[in-house]
């Protein structure tokens, strides 16, 4: 991991922490925070090319993005760019998979407590891709700093 790739994820995490805050409050993932999550995603590949990512993002967005368009109201187009963005900030295409199995389980829980709560069952996906991204980061930085010995 390189200084550019943390300055990256820093960028990525102050941008979706507001995306995210935005969702929760109004099911809107505006495109002034996902066009520039995408930005930096894209960024990050042009400096440091991981063909296995691409090749994992494109089926990530490609079947999200059907998903998206065929299931009326099961996510929106904001979280496909949101996805689109973050997914491409990623090391390794492994990495990719566990932040979107992270993000589904988050999407799941979230579900079930809003739904126990009494309020509606239906969930601001963002927080979901959001929370996951923050442990996925978090799991990098920390063995990053076991492996230098802190």
């Amino acid at each position: 991991m390189t200084l550019t790739n943390i300055v990256f994820q820093i960028v990525i995490s102050f941008l979706g922490f507001s995306a995210a805050k935005v969702d929760a409050n109004s099911y809107l993932l505006p495109n002034r925070f996902t066009l520039r999550i995408f930005a930096v995603g894209v960024a990050s590949q042009i400096l440091d090319f991981r063909s296995d990512v691409i090749g994992a993002w494109l089926v990530v967005i490609a079947l999200h993005l059907c998903f998206a368009l065929a299931v009326p109201r099961a996510f929106g187009l904001g979280d496909v760019k949101l996805m689109a963005g973050v997914s491409l900030i990623f090391q390794s295409s492994t990495a990719l998979w566990v932040w979107i199995y992270s993000t589904y389980l988050l999407g799941l829980i979230h579900g079930f407590w809003r739904k126990i709560s009494g309020k509606s069952s239906r969930i601001p996906f963002g927080v979901s891709i959001y929370g996951a991204w923050v442990l996925i980061c978090m799991g990098e930085w920390a063995y990053v700093a076991l492996d230098y010995g802190w």
